[in-house]
């Protein structure tokens, strides 16, 4: 869950941009959004009876866009959030009022600091402690190539194509798997199914399976490209790269009577590795040791570095 102060700042500066809606255009917000159908019908479902003689009314706008930020909130969607955000900023840049275009660029600073949160970036002041502790990129004349590559990832993070979102994502896998030194593979068909690429790590092709989707991955997920890297020639592994990462059964459910044969990460390793907090091949090499000794296949990103 976000800060008390970014959730109190978020609100009101959502309220300055979507009170200039009527009820009617709010309700189609949401809609572009995407928002949950069980959050929307928390405002918008069929309203009590009331009894003879009364009226019930529903909820305020103020109410509303209180609400349904506060409910995404709880529920820890960074994609619904995201998405808000972005719907917001373009309908706030057709407004005209002084206090809307403040708020718009309210939300786009709150956007940044609410992303680099959730995916694991660093608060100001904590980079210059990193840097002073040795920990640095794979090579320092690659830092701008880092740079842009974080850069990247923070523009997919506020996409609201999904389909745009997904095929970009393959493309910035590729690039960072080159800037880290593996040996990239591109996606490719074979018999039939779609590999989203991968590379060569330690003399092992590990095949790629990449998902940035509102829910977290689950085991049938991880069940297929399992089997699509068995199926392959021997020593063929399996490396899943889910943004918003897994279902709490998803890992136990998976490693129930099997031998694992796949490693996996999620939005804040990969944002480790590209704020310099750790190289993706010495993530690599601690993930796969433990995983030898442990057949824990998901390490959290604060074990990895501590």
């Amino acid at each position: 869950m976000l800060p008390f102060d970014i959730l109190t700042s978020l609100e009101s500066n959502l309220r300055t941009v979507l009170l200039a809606c009527s009820h009617r255009e709010l309700k189609i917000f949401w809609n572009k959004c995407n928002i949950p159908h069980e959050i929307l019908e928390l405002y918008y479902g069929p309203k009590p009876q009331a009894p003879p003689g009364y009226y019930i009314k529903g909820p305020s706008r103020k109410q509303i866009i209180e609400g349904i930020i506060e409910e995404v909130d709880r529920q820890g969607s960074l994609g619904v959030l995201s998405r808000i955000l972005a719907e917001a900023v373009r309908y706030g840049k057709t407004l005209t009022s002084k206090e809307a275009q403040q708020a718009v660029n309210n939300i786009e600073r709150l956007k940044e600091r609410i992303v680099k949160r959730e995916v694991g970036v660093e608060e100001p002041g904590e980079k210059e402690e990193r840097e002073q502790k040795g920990a640095g990129l794979e090579k320092k004349g690659k830092q701008e190539e880092f740079e842009g590559l974080r850069e990247q990832f923070l523009a997919l993070l506020c996409e609201v194509d999904h389909q745009k979102r997904g095929y970009n994502f393959q493309g910035f896998l590729y690039e960072l798997f080159d800037l880290s030194g593996l040996k990239p593979l591109a996606p490719f068909k074979a018999t039939g199914e779609q590999i989203d690429g991968g590379f060569e790590f330690r003399n092992s092709t590990y095949l790629l399976e990449a998902k940035w989707q509102d829910e977290p991955a689950n085991q049938s997920d991880l069940l297929v490209l399992s089997e699509r890297a068995r199926g392959k020639i021997e020593g063929t592994k399996g490396i899943f790269i889910s943004v918003n990462g897994y279902s709490r059964e998803a890992v136990p459910a998976f490693l129930k009577g099997r031998r694992p044969n796949i490693i996996l990460l999620d939005g804040t390793h990969i944002m480790a590795v590209l704020e310099g907090r750790i190289t993706l091949s010495s993530m690599l090499e601690k993930i796969l040791r433990i995983a030898s000794s442990t057949a824990e296949i998901y390490i959290d990103i604060k074990n990895i570095l501590s």
